[in-house]
Parts: C-alpha cells; sequence; structure tokens
C-alpha cells in the first residue's frame, strides 16, 4: 500500500536522510508516462512491436523495472522531505532520535534454543531505545490518546520489548527510555513521543516469551 510504502521511505530518511532512501527508491517525474494497457500488450505480444502510442510509456517502464529500485513520485519525495524537516525542527525528536540508527542486536532465548532479532529505529548506549511511526489518523484528530491505541493495537510495546530485552542482554542494562516517536503524515506533520514505561515492556516481554513458546512448540 502507499501508507507502508511511505512509511518504509520515511524510516530510511531517518536512518540516512534522502541518500538513504535513494538507495531503496527511484524518483518518478510527475510527467512519467503511464504504463502499457493490456490491450496494448497483448497487441505487442501478437505483432512484437509496440505501437507508437504505447511505445513512450513501454520503453520507460521497462528502464523502471530494469533499475530494480521501488518507484517514489516527485509527490512523495516532497511529502519526505516535507515531514523530514518537522521531524528534525521537534527538539525532543532530534534528541532520542540522535543515536545509532537500524542496529541489529539478537540473542538465543534459553528456554526455546530460538534466535530473536530486534532492530529499532535508533539506539543510544547511554540507555535508550526508539522506533518511528509515521500515523494516518482516518480522518481524526492526531492526540496522545491515538498514540496510545496504536501502541496499543499494532503491539508496537512488543516490539519495543524486544528490544530493550535485547539491550540488556547485551549491555547488562534494562534501557532508562523506551518510546515511539508518531508523526502525522498530515501538513503540518506534528510529531508526538510517547514513552513504553518499563511496566508496560516487562508486560510485553511476557507476551513474547509466550510467543516464543508457542512457536517452538509449533
Amino acid at each position: 500500500t502507499d501508507a507502508l510504502l511511505l512509511g518504509r521511505a520515511m524510516a530510511a530518511f531517518v536512518e540516512g536522510g534522502m541518500d538513504e532512501v535513494a538507495k531503496v527508491y527511484l524518483v518518478l517525474p510527475e510527467d512519467a508516462p503511464r504504463k502499457p494497457t493490456s490491450v496494448q500488450i497483448k497487441a505487442f505480444e501478437a505483432n512484437g512491436f509496440w505501437s507508437d502510442a504505447a511505445k513512450k510509456g513501454a520503453e520507460f517502464w521497462a528502464k523502471i523495472e530494469a533499475d530494480g529500485r521501488e518507484p517514489l513520485s516527485d509527490t512523495q519525495i516532497t511529502m519526505i522531505k516535507d515531514m523530514g524537516r518537522a521531524l528534525a525542527a521537534d527538539p525532543a525528536a532530534s534528541v532520542v532520535m540522535s543515536g545509532m540508527p537500524e542496529v541489529t542486536m539478537a540473542y538465543q532465548d534459553e528456554a526455546t534454543g530460538l534466535w530473536v532479532l530486534a532492530r529499532p529505529d535508533n539506539i543510544s548506549f547511554d540507555g535508550s531505545a526508539t522506533d518511528y511511526k509515521k500515523m494516518n489518523t482516518m480522518g481524526g484528530s492526531f492526540t496522545h490518546g491515538l498514540v496510545d491505541q496504536r501502541i496499543t493495537l499494532h503491539g508496537y510495546d512488543m516490539q519495543m520489548a524486544l528490544a530493550a530485552e535485547a539491550m540488556e542482554r547485551l549491555t547488562g542494562e534494562w534501557p532508562g527510555i523506551v518510546g515511539i516517536v508518531a508523526q502525522w503524515d498530515r501538513a503540518p506533520y506534528h510529531v508526538i513521543l510517547r514513552e513504553i514505561l518499563e511496566e508496560d515492556l516487562r508486560i510485553a516481554q511476557f507476551r513474547n516469551h509466550r510467543a516464543l513458546r508457542r512457536f517452538a512448540e509449533c
């Protein structure tokens, strides 16, 4: 979906700016020709050549497919840049996301023997772990309550409990600050920081362990 695509693009932007986005995504011009229609494709298969009406689009999209990167339009790129500027302008968000981006942490669960991976968007060895989430309010208000609802609905507490447990196992310390950096995907792209308390993370950790046992049993 467009929402997932833009969410991944924003995560890449947070990690390394437009240079990181360009590693995964290809910018499409606004005047990009349309893809050939099913009728035009059938005519090509029958005749062995593209019609004049379909040739420009066919050649353009053949190059896009050969490139391998997922395409983004100029409009989507502009939105990513605007959201990035709003994120950088938020002092609190800048502080909590100033650590090491996209660090993969791994440990072996003793009870099941399974390997567990955690890769939050940002960690700091001073004791923090955060993950960035772009949020669509579906026409509603962007509030702390909505962010809390999404944390519960999508299991972000379990995701961050994996990160907190990984940091505890690998550094010997449970991180002091764990949370979500949420950003509204509509202008002016407000940012809300929501800490997940250790008590809630420990409950989520229990649910993670229960899921590991179930996975091992299956």
